[in-house]
């Protein structure tokens, strides 16, 4: 990645207990480091962007901006000025990095926990990934992270082969049918289905309730006054 790269993934982040932890962590030439963090409270959500154990980029997200939806990442670096970019959804920052930063070497790319001694971590922000591209100087790499093998996927432009480790593949989870919740309801109820949110009505003479499939959720819309 000496001469140049840009690194694109779309990104999306959930709200749970553990908020904190890495997105991406780079060993280059099994010394230097680049790192990509997220941090989140109820109100607001950080990207921080460290180089070597140094914080170059503090990006902070409020309102709108800080909701759960997918975002693209994008990382790049120009060799020629020496900057590195980074850029989530609409929001967009750059930095020089210093003269003992280098992207010389051979470098590893990993998204989540990993093992290598120079970037190990289990400290990995709630998230899920997709289409992660990586473009050099002379080749394009695009891995979709939906057709998968046991441990390893492969970018559609080269068949280079990534690993994976401990993976949670959402599109497997959409091909097996699995009971999420049961619904008991004393009288007869007619039922109607709003594809656009995902969610189930079930209308009865006392109660109207909602299902709301995303979230595996039931809630009692109306309820009529005695």
């Amino acid at each position: 990645l000496e001469d140049g790269f840009t690194l694109s993934f779309d990104l999306r982040l959930r709200r749970e207990a553990h908020n904190y932890g890495y997105i991406m962590r780079m060993a280059i030439a099994e010394k230097n480091k680049l790192d990509l963090i997220a941090s989140s409270s109820p109100e607001n959500r950080h990207f921080f962007l460290v180089t070597s154990g140094e914080e170059q980029l503090t990006m902070p997200q409020s309102g709108r901006s800080s909701e759960e939806g997918w975002k693209q990442v994008t990382i790049s670096y120009t060799k020629d000025e020496r900057i590195i970019h980074l850029k989530i959804g609409e929001f967009e920052q750059s930095i020089k990095v210093t003269d003992t930063f280098s992207f010389k070497g051979k470098s590893k790319i990993f998204f989540g926990a990993n093992q290598h001694p120079l970037v190990a971590t289990t400290d990995v922000a709630p998230m899920t990934l997709r289409n992660i591209r990586l473009t050099t100087h002379n080749k394009s790499y695009h891995w979709k992270l939906y057709k998968h093998g046991l441990k390893e996927v492969f970018d559609e432009n080269h068949h280079l082969s990534a690993k994976v480790m401990y993976p949670l593949w959402l599109i497997d989870e959409q091909a097996k049918w699995k009971q999420v919740s049961t619904i008991k309801i004393p009288q007869r109820h007619f039922w109607a289905f709003n594809e656009s949110q995902s969610e189930l009505y079930i209308a009865g003479p006392e109660h109207i309730y909602l299902y709301n499939l995303k979230q595996n959720i039931l809630t009692d819309t109306i309820t009529p006054l005695s």
